[in-house]
């Protein structure tokens, strides 16, 4: 699964956090696996918190859906692009 910290600012209701956070004190403020809500995240940013760590929301599904593709196969080329594509699309990624 990938695993990317992300600024606040971009952070969306409904991503799910990959680790605990914690404030500048060390204070625990959510536990590893808590899906973002609204008020979640105008409370972390009242918290002086700058970047929060999220589990990539689109990973595991793309994985199923190719889950039948052999990436090491001499023929899978065209399913190995189509996945790296949909990877970065969903990523947000430019090329």
């Amino acid at each position: 699964m990938e695993i990317r910290d992300l600024p606040l600012a971009q952070a969306r209701a409904g991503m799910v956090l990959s680790g605990e956070l914690r404030d500048a004190q060390g204070h625990a403020l959510l536990p590893e696996g808590a899906m973002l809500t609204p008020a979640m995240l105008a409370s972390l940013a009242r918290h002086g918190i700058d970047t929060v760590p999220v589990r990539h929301p689109h990973r595991e599904r793309i994985d199923y859906l190719f889950r039948r593709l052999d990436p090491g196969a001499a023929d899978a080329w065209a399913g190995n692009a189509l996945r790296a594509c949909l990877h970065a699309y969903r990523s947000g990624a430019r090329r």
